[in-house]
């Protein structure tokens, strides 16, 4: 009588369709994946200062997750305990598509699962699905080391799982320089190197001279009379919420609002500038690679900062 695995020899389309989806080739594949957006995170982290509100994009969240994702890659390339890999797998790919679907009825442009590779939260929410479904039909061997006896062979697992982390802490403080005082704006004097990044924070400002006006279209605007200034996103979805309040602040001090875009284009032009009844927007300059806390609000006095205003979270 003809065996099971007999019968997908002779056949050898069946043969490589049940490869496909045996936990050997699907681990890879996830592997491939985790590997992937560990290493982009890494570069982000160690290249770029990043500064949110929101704890979904928050500098610790992706530091921790860059971590997570280059130990479970490393645990599936020595393959150990498979169906409880499995397992963890499919309930890693289960918060993994949680968050992509929040991301994307939030209207996040960008999933920030791959560091400065912006992918549309909506395709990571479909590849997430896909490896979620692909970790339950996956096929375990009949006979898998399952056995918590193969621990003790992992002295050298250890030793690279160290090694690996090690080496993505050593990437990451290289970000140190980017969130040291010096990268943010307070005088607009300072010189700003090209494609480095800047914090703004009003904070600093309180009392001086706006040191963003001459990165704006807006400059004639700012730096004559009184007016509030918003520094927003047009990604960000609390500056959305809260614009209303804000605008309707601004219309009972009787004082022009405008909108200050942080989402720098690589071609600027002044005729971004655009308004409505109640708001004049306009974008700063890439002359450097603009990051701060959105919404930002603040009152200027002849290009003075003489208030800062707080509007919570919704």
């Amino acid at each position: 009588m003809t065996t099971l695995e007999e019968k997908e020899t002779k056949n050898p389309v069946r043969s490589f369709a049940l490869w496909l989806l045996s936990w050997r080739a699907i681990s890879f594949l996830i592997l491939v994946v985790l590997a992937t957006a560990s290493s982009l995170k890494t570069k982000q982290l160690a290249s770029q200062l990043l500064w949110s509100d929101n704890w979904l994009d928050s500098r610790f969240l992706a530091t921790v997750a860059a971590y997570f994702e280059a130990t479970f890659a490393i645990w599936l390339l020595f393959g150990f305990l498979p169906r409880i890999t499995r397992l963890a797998s499919a309930a890693l790919f289960l918060l993994f598509s949680s968050i992509s679907f929040y991301k994307g009825i939030s209207g996040a442009s960008s999933c920030g699962c791959f560091g400065e590779v912006e992918v549309n939260p909506w395709v990571t929410f479909g590849i997430d699905v896909v490896l979620l479904v692909l970790c339950v039909v996956a096929r375990v061997p009949k006979k898998p080391h399952d056995s918590f006896d193969t621990l003790r062979q992992l002295a050298l697992p250890y030793l690279l799982l160290t090694s690996a982390i090690l080496v993505s802490m050593t990437l990451t403080i290289m970000a140190g320089r980017a969130s040291s005082p010096q990268n943010a704006l307070v005088d607009e004097r300072q010189n700003l190197s090209s494609g480095s990044a800047i914090l703004l924070d009003a904070n600093l400002w309180l009392g001086r001279r706006c040191p963003i006006i001459r990165y704006c279209p807006l400059e004639k605007e700012l730096e004559s009379g009184t007016c509030l200034v918003m520094l927003g996103r047009e990604d960000c979805r609390v500056c959305a919420d809260k614009l209303p309040e804000i605008k309707e602040f601004a219309l009972k001090r009787n004082e022009p609002l405008y909108k200050i875009n942080l989402d720098a284009k690589e071609v600027f032009f002044s005729s971004e500038k655009h308004e409505d009844e109640d708001l004049t927007v306009g974008y700063l300059t890439p002359a450097a690679e603009w990051v701060g806390r959105t919404p930002q609000v603040f009152e200027l006095k002849d290009g003075i900062v003489t208030n800062i205003f707080a509007f919570e979270k919704p």
